[in-house]
C-alpha cells in the first residue's frame, strides 16, 4: 500500500477543521494504515511535527495540528491505537480492533456498534443481540430481542 498524506486524504482544511475528533479519527487511522509495514509503530511526536500539515495554508496549520492531535487521542482512548511497550512513551501501534477499522466508513460502523452498551442487555440475550447490533443487522437484533422469553416476560408484567 502506498503511503498517503493527511492532505491527500482530506485536502480541504475547512472540512478538516469542521470535523469532531471522533470523525477526524477515521482519517488519522486511514493514514496510519497507509504507512509501510516497517513503520508499524507510530510516534505521536513525529505525527505532530509541521511536515504532517505542511501542505495546508500556513495560517491554519497550528489549528489543524491541534485537531489531528485530538483525533489521535480519541483513537487512543477508544483502544484503536495503544502504547508500544519497550519503546519511547509516545510510540503506539494499531490494536487488533484498530486493524479491522481501516477508514472513516469502518470507524463510523464501529461507533454505531458502540451505541448499545452490552452490559445494559439482559444476560439471556446480550451476546446474540449485541453481535447483531454491532454488525449492523438491526432487523435480526430486533427479532432476537422481541422473541426472547425475558422480553416476553417483561412485556407481560408491564401490561398487567
Amino acid at each position: 500500500m502506498r503511503r498517503a498524506s493527511i492532505y491527500e486524504l482530506i485536502p480541504d482544511h475547512e472540512l478538516l477543521l469542521s470535523l469532531e475528533p471522533e470523525e477526524l479519527a477515521g482519517v488519522v487511522l486511514e493514514y496510519l494504515h497507509s504507512l509501510p509495514e516497517s513503520d508499524s509503530q507510530f510516534s505521536f511526536h513525529n505525527f505532530s511535527l509541521p511536515h504532517t500539515v505542511a501542505q495546508y495554508p500556513n495560517e491554519h496549520q497550528k489549528e489543524i495540528t491541534k485537531a489531528l492531535r485530538e483525533a489521535w487521542m480519541w483513537l487512543q482512548n477508544e483502544g484503536l491505537i495503544i502504547p508500544t511497550p519497550g519503546f519511547h512513551l509516545d510510540m503506539v501501534s494499531i490494536t487488533r480492533q484498530g486493524l479491522r477499522v481501516r477508514n472513516a466508513t469502518d470507524l463510523e460502523a464501529y461507533r454505531q456498534a458502540n451505541l448499545l452498551p452490552r452490559q445494559l442487555l439482559h444476560p439471556a440475550i446480550a451476546t446474540e443481540v449485541w453481535l447483531s447490533f454491532s454488525r449492523g443487522t438491526f432487523k435480526k437484533c430486533h427479532n432476537i430481542f422481541t422473541n426472547s422469553p425475558s422480553w416476553k416476560g417483561t412485556k407481560k408484567r408491564y401490561r398487567n
